[in-house]
């Protein structure tokens, strides 16, 4: 019996990552040209619990993820791509009951602006790996 293929694609393909020294074509589109977005393969949810006494990673970095949702509840987080950045940086800042779509592939981290909150994390990915 002949095995399945593996139809997963790996992080290259999903990020369409290209050699450099391939030669390139001029291409001119004519006319109404469909594009769609890739469809995901598995989805996520997590309610985390974020402290105000310092950074909680809500997100590690990772190349199959298509996008992720971040959620917040009744209390304000301060948001960045480090426990440094939101502990000692300049964090950004999500206000209170509010919903935030993020569609790149970083860690993210977050610390609660006053006392413990809840912020629910939704990930989807492109492919499991």
């Amino acid at each position: 019996m002949e095995a399945l293929p593996d139809l997963e694609p790996d992080a290259d393909d999903v990020l369409q990552v290209e050699e450099v020294d391939v030669p390139t074509v001029k291409v001119c589109v004519e006319g109404p040209t469909r594009v769609q977005l890739l469809p995901t393969k598995s989805a996520g949810i997590r309610g985390i619990t974020v402290p105000d006494t310092g950074a909680r990673r809500l997100m590690t970095a990772d190349p199959h993820r298509a996008r992720a949702v971040v959620i917040t509840d009744a209390v304000a987080v301060l948001i960045g791509g480090s426990q440094q950045e939101v502990d000692g940086g300049q964090p950004g800042k999500i206000p209170a009951s509010m919903r935030v779509e993020f569609g790149a592939t970083d860690e993210l981290w977050a610390r609660s602006v006053s006392g413990e909150t809840t912020v629910t994390v939704i990930q989807e990915r492109w492919a499991n790996g």
